[in-house]
């Protein structure tokens, strides 16, 4: 048999029957239990800002509406002030047996060629990816197994938010992972329990298990159920042994990743003075990461995965993110609402193709002794109908 080229994966993959919801139990040697965490309407505060933005939005809309997504972005800046009530399904378990794991998109493929689209926060990765064996080349997987592979899992934010809440449950079995861990993964997995032997690396794309379990815990990227993250979030602080009691000010430093603050001479002196301390979290275990933010009483970055550290902060506190408005989005402040933290955002200036940004001083001056002396947000703010 033919080794298959790359994204020929593709144009095969999208010839595949579909099923979703109700219809997986349909798939051959696959069965689907009943459902663990209830449907619910989650909301997401307003974010609070001075009333600035809005005026420099309005007359220079160019800057924030990219003309790609000019739509998209007006509606995600309607729904950074109005904030939104959004649902989130019931989460369920399914166990399959004699099929297939398209790895980089975490997509099942049942025994019968179906794909099982609620397997994957994003199944059309499955059908644009490639595979560097055919179907009857697959190596298979003899252990019983959990899926823990998601797409852009290797990604700190998508893993914090996407694949960690899958492990709500905690699953006896090895986990079935990605081709490779990264630190922050297989650190976080440690405090779980799952370490050494009990993590399996495919060595190729697409393999086939004998019995495999997912967890499905969300439909949509970015969007986790509450119950779910708040677990894992409660069993990694206990794991850490962390104090929740807010009584820090961190300051997120992105001067050495990409995406960094160009003025950050005239900004830092104006964090020190409200008492923040820049900590640099690519330097952190992950591990000091969840203990140094469950003592937060407020944290300030420039919109970036550091600031889904705000998913082990203590209620009450505030967020304060720096947006780009080339390159931003809700991930974070989502989060945050699920969590009881204040939001609170301040636009800065796109600086560089590298997404780089120039703060106005005064603008976050003014914004922190905003959010460090604001109270909670008034309910009837929120928008109700999008």
């Amino acid at each position: 048999m033919a080794r298959w080229k790359s994204w020929k994966f593709g144009s095969e993959a999208r010839r595949l029957p579909t099923l979703r919801g109700p219809q997986t139990a349909q798939a051959s040697d696959c069965w689907v239990g009943e459902p663990e965490k209830s449907a619910l309407i989650a909301r997401r505060f307003p974010s609070t800002g001075l009333s600035e933005n809005i005026s420099r939005i309005l007359n220079h809309p160019d800057r924030f509406l990219v003309k790609k997504r000019r739509d998209w972005d007006i509606h995600k800046i309607a729904r950074l002030y109005a904030g939104e009530f959004y649902p989130i399904g019931e989460t369920w378990e399914v166990v399959c047996g004699n099929c297939w794991v398209h790895i980089p998109s975490g997509t099942v493929i049942s025994s019968d060629r179906q794909g099982l689209c609620d397997t994957s926060l994003a199944p059309d990765c499955l059908y644009q990816g490639h595979s560097e064996v055919s179907w009857e080349d697959a190596p298979w997987i003899e252990d019983d197994v959990f899926l823990l592979a998601t797409v852009w899992g290797g990604n700190y934010a998508h893993w914090l938010m996407d694949s960690l809440p899958r492990l709500v449950s905690g699953p006896e079995q090895k986990l079935l992972m990605g081709r490779s861990v990264c630190r922050f993964q297989e650190d976080s997995l440690r405090l779980l329990g799952y370490a050494g032997d009990r993590l399996i690396l495919p060595k190729t794309n697409l393999v086939r298990c004998r019995k495999l379990r997912v967890h499905i815990t969300s439909l949509t990227s970015g969007i986790p159920h509450p119950a779910c993250i708040t677990a894992v979030r409660r069993r990694l602080q206990a794991a850490v042994g962390a104090e929740t009691t807010a009584k820090r000010r961190l300051y997120i430093s992105r001067q050495k990743p990409r995406r960094k603050i160009l003025n950050h001479a005239d900004v830092f002196p104006i964090l020190q003075e409200f008492g923040f301390e820049e900590v640099f979290c690519e330097e952190m275990d992950f591990a000091d990461q969840v203990r140094l933010f469950s003592s937060a009483e407020a944290i300030f970055g420039a919109h970036g995965a550091g600031t889904l550290n705000v998913l082990f902060a203590p209620e009450g506190s505030a967020l304060i993110e720096a947006y780009n408005p080339q390159v931003w989005d809700h991930a974070a402040h989502r989060v945050a609402s699920l969590l009881g933290v204040r939001h609170f955002h301040l636009f800065a200036e796109n600086a560089s193709k590298d997404f780089d940004v120039r703060i106005d001083p005064n603008l976050l001056a003014r914004t922190l002794a905003l959010a460090l002396n604001a109270d909670p947000p008034d309910q009837r703010l929120i928008e109700t109908v999008f």
